[in-house]
């Protein structure tokens, strides 16, 4: 390995190590009350260092969340292998509700904090999420081709999917699904398995689609 091989190892090394550091801060604190300096005492580094891969908070803080869209765009590629569409759009909301129930820290940071708008215009931002949904959208057009979901906009349909998944995520991770396991709540969900709950609930929804033909 060369001089210059080595160096661009060693930056790009350097650069995970600041991205892994910011990521645990950002977890255990809010965006407010992550700083650089905090982030350079975390990965051992002087904040003038931090300073030479990006240029302020904002942006790495979208580093960070870029991250973790690839991590969930990964772990949901790994879809059950079907040549039936709408079991792909079935498996591919499981595995979008169970990412986010695995990780919701993560979750957090990719949805439910502040990101930085600025540092978005200036950059090729969220590029996975993006990925994501456009796997979302080629599945739902494969399930109108098919003749298995009628509909005459399949881009307005694709943001409802993920707009239903993300809601059931966003109310399962902040535990504000814990009122139907209430023990004093007259409710037909009472003591009910929340993390089953959302996935059957996706489950009804795409039979729900597929029998309404228009």
């Amino acid at each position: 390995m060369g001089i210059q091989e080595r160096k661009e190892r060693d930056k790009e090394d350097l650069r995970r190590k600041i991205i892994t550091a910011a990521t645990e801060l950002f977890r255990e604190e809010t965006y407010a009350t992550v700083s650089m300096r905090k982030i350079a005492k975390r990965v051992e580094y002087s904040v003038g260092t931090l300073y030479l891969y990006y240029k302020d908070k904002d942006e790495l803080f979208l580093a960070v969340q870029s991250a973790a869209f690839e991590r969930a765009f990964s772990f949901i590629q790994e879809l059950q292998s079907t040549d039936d569409p709408v079991e792909r759009l079935k498996n591919l909301g499981e595995r979008y509700l169970r990412f986010g129930m695995e990780n919701p820290d993560l979750y957090r940071l990719m949805f439910m904090m502040e990101h930085p708008m600025q540092a978005m215009e200036e950059g090729d931002a969220w590029h996975a999420g993006i990925e994501l949904h456009n796997l979302l959208t080629s599945i739902v057009k494969d399930c109108v081709s098919a003749g298995r979901i009628v509909s005459d906009d399949p881009d307005r349909l694709s943001f409802a999917l993920w707009s239903l998944v993300h809601g059931m995520v966003s109310l399962r991770i902040s535990e504000r699904l814990n009122i139907y396991n209430g023990e004093h709540l007259k409710c037909p969900l009472s003591n009910i398995d929340t993390d089953q709950l959302v996935i059957d609930t996706n489950e009804m929804m795409i039979k729900i689609l597929e029998r309404h033909q228009g």
